[in-house]
């Protein structure tokens, strides 16, 4: 899967981003500024008006008490 993207006007098709993926799934933020993109493991943010893509890096930790499991 590659994110792609068409001129309505000239019916253009171009790709935008090249992901590579297997499988992907997209959502716009609130003011449709960016696009989030979760593919392969991963989150990126993508500027669908120049195609500039930053990783969104996530860090988590958790506690888990082996005894009461």
């Amino acid at each position: 899967m590659n994110l792609w993207t068409t001129n309505l006007r000239t019916r253009e098709t171009k790709m935008l981003v090249p992901l590579n993926a297997g499988f992907a799934s997209m959502v716009w933020d609130k003011d449709q500024k960016s696009i989030f993109i979760s593919s392969d493991g991963g989150i990126a943010k993508i500027d669908p008006a120049s195609g500039k893509q930053d990783r969104v890096s996530i860090n988590g930790e958790m506690v888990i008490n082996t005894a009461e499991e």
